[in-house]
């Protein structure tokens, strides 16, 4: 995959994300203090999230990005978001680019939503010239790194 296509997915997950949490995230705070899922694991009848309309996006002149699937989960004592996005290439070849955010706690019972978070939520649309920069600079420290080690390797394990 082109970068230029990676960059263009990775926006176009972000943007799609700020829409649902926008419009979940209220609803999910009308929810703190109850009981949204069951001892098996299911979701309590009560808990019914309405997910806003997220439109699909026209990137350049073929490419389509199509919100394909979003759903609340349980992760230990958490509730994510996991929202995957269908970027189509051409006519027979598409992309999927996947998020998942961390958007509130539950009870010791895993059952019970006791916080939603409600602001920290990063989504930043990146450039092509930043990642390659990104990239660039990773490798200096990685060599930066790697000097280091070799230096310090009779040390390791003696320290004051």
């Amino acid at each position: 995959m082109k970068l230029e296509t990676k960059v263009q997915a990775v926006n176009e997950v972000n943007r799609q994300a700020k829409i649902v949490l926008d419009g979940i995230i209220p609803q999910l705070q009308m929810f703190i203090g109850q009981k949204i899922f069951l001892a098996n694991g299911n979701t309590a009848k009560k808990f019914v999230i309405q997910y806003p309309e997220v439109k699909s996006t026209k990137i350049g002149d073929v490419e389509c990005a199509i919100l394909y699937g979003c759903y609340l989960y349980k992760s230990y004592h958490s509730i994510c978001l996991n929202l995957t996005c269908r970027l189509k290439m051409v006519d027979t070849a598409c992309t999927y680019e996947k998020f998942d955010v961390y958007v509130g706690n539950l009870d010791d019972s895993g059952q019970i939503l006791t916080t939603v978070k409600t602001e920290g939520f990063l989504f930043k649309n990146y450039s092509v010239d930043e990642i390659r920069a990104l990239f660039v600079r990773k490798e200096q420290v990685e060599n930066e790194l790697r000097e280091l080690k070799s230096k310090l390797r009779d040390f390791e394990g003696f320290y004051d």
